[in-house]
């Protein structure tokens, strides 16, 4: 610690704590971009949770697929050809049931292809989560280097007031013992 440099280095505490300071800065801005792409992530999460919900609850529970729905399309079809109605409203009932299902096979086609980017975003999200959580890492460990840094030139400064006091303390002494 000789004349405010770094032991074992040429370069002055201040000039060692701004260069940490730099690289925090750095480290911190990069924290905060990969929170903000976690948070987009998340953002669209949220819609396509959203429409996938929305999609399920038009969609008939037992038939979320297009292949569930064309077969239940399929048996009710097989059903209404061979029984013998007593009425027509029995037979038209089937009917009605088949043309809905029918309709429904734009929302499981749809939900179909949500599903994949569901996973996808998910996949992307906790890849940038796990990047996050070294990088905080990282931020912590540069934190508690810059903490070490001040708190040694801290003693530092304190040894130099010390010495300081001694010094003023003999000057005093040599002053009174010249009069």
């Amino acid at each position: 610690m000789e004349g405010g440099k770094v032991k074992g280095s040429n370069m002055t505490y201040n000039e060692v704590i701004k260069g940490k300071i730099d690289e925090y800065k750095k480290i911190q801005a990069n924290k905060r971009a990969l929170q903000q792409k976690k948070n987009d992530f998340q953002n669209e999460l949220d819609e396509l949770d959203s429409t996938k919900s929305k999609l399920l609850k038009s969609l008939k529970q037992d038939y979320t697929t297009e292949e569930q729905i064309r077969e239940a399309m399929r048996q009710i079809e097989f059903k209404r050809m061979n029984t013998q109605f007593k009425s027509a409203t029995e037979e038209n009932k089937l009917i009605k049931e088949i043309n809905t299902l029918k309709e429904s096979i734009p929302q499981a086609q749809e939900l179909a292809k949500i599903k994949p980017q569901i996973q996808e975003l998910q996949k992307k999200k906790q890849e940038v989560w796990n990047e996050l959580k070294e990088v905080k890492k990282v931020d912590s460990e540069k934190n508690a280097e810059i903490e070490s840094l001040r708190k040694d030139m801290e003693a530092r400064n304190e040894e130099k007031a010390d010495q300081k006091s001694k010094g003023d303390a003999i000057t005093k002494q040599i002053d009174n013992i010249q009069d």
